[in-house]
């Protein structure tokens, strides 16, 4: 397939990847997904197939409209979508779909290689990828936002602040008190999990993806892993899956 195009439906945004000869060449990012604009999309790229997948509920109407474009190949990714990696997850009906193409994309852009892959949105999750591909599993907890919002609307007395800004390592005013609390907090978690991968799988890689992936990145400081942001790393996943599922058919 020469030119693709993924949907990932996230918890607040939505994130559309396109693929020519396997490497993104346009990447967006949109609060509200409307089929205005991926017609503007598949007008300029006339990608052969599309590929989708939902967080929360998939938009039906939406993926029936996009069915309706003419010699292009729609694929919904589901539960039940056969993946090339073994998923270990005691539950994995109830496992998002986001972790699983982030870990889909991390095998296959890193083959060969444990990670920890840390996908910092609406939440922050915290996931390993063995060796050989395989989903070993992870943790599951609230993102930056969540967190800075949550210390505002359950007190009466702290403000609301950006997760921008200084962050000293112990803060000399309420606002990078707050700042240095949460995201020192989420912080010191990566670096915990990150600790825990490497002595259990051997992941000395940290990919992180998701919108405050380039932030944090600035401030993750190891001696004992790599650090890489991995902007584009779900919609890698979910071209692995497309691919995987075309050489099988």
């Amino acid at each position: 397939m020469d030119c693709l195009l993924t949907i990932d439906q996230g918890n607040s945004t939505a994130k559309t990847v396109v693929f020519r000869a396997d490497k993104p060449v346009d990447v967006q990012r949109f609060d509200s997904l409307r089929l205005e604009d991926l017609e503007k999309i598949v007008a300029r790229w006339q990608p052969g197939a599309i590929v989708y997948c939902a967080v929360g509920h998939v938009d039906a109407r939406l993926v029936e409209s996009l069915r309706c474009f003419r010699g292009v190949y729609m694929m919904v990714v589901t539960h039940a979508t056969p993946l090339p990696f073994a998923v270990n997850y005691a539950t994995p009906a109830t496992l998002g779909l986001d972790r699983v193409c982030a870990a889909v994309g991390a095998a296959a852009l890193y083959p060969g290689k444990a990670a920890l892959v840390v996908d910092a949105g609406t939440a922050v999750t915290l996931d390993v990828v063995a060796a050989d591909g395989a989903f070993m599993g992870g943790n599951i907890a609230p993102g930056l936002r969540m967190r800075l919002k949550a210390l505002h609307d359950f007190t009466e007395a702290l403000p609301e602040v950006e997760p921008e800004g200084p962050l000293p390592p112990f803060g000399t005013d309420t606002d990078s008190a707050i700042r240095a609390g949460v995201v020192g907090g989420l912080l010191a978690e990566i670096k915990h999990s990150a600790a825990e991968a490497k002595r259990l799988y051997g992941a000395d890689l940290i990919l992180l993806t998701g919108g405050d992936a380039p932030m944090l990145a600035k401030y993750l400081n190891t001696d004992t892993h790599t650090v890489e942001v991995a902007e584009t790393l779900t919609a890698e996943g979910l071209k692995r899956i497309f691919q995987y599922n075309e050489d099988t058919d």
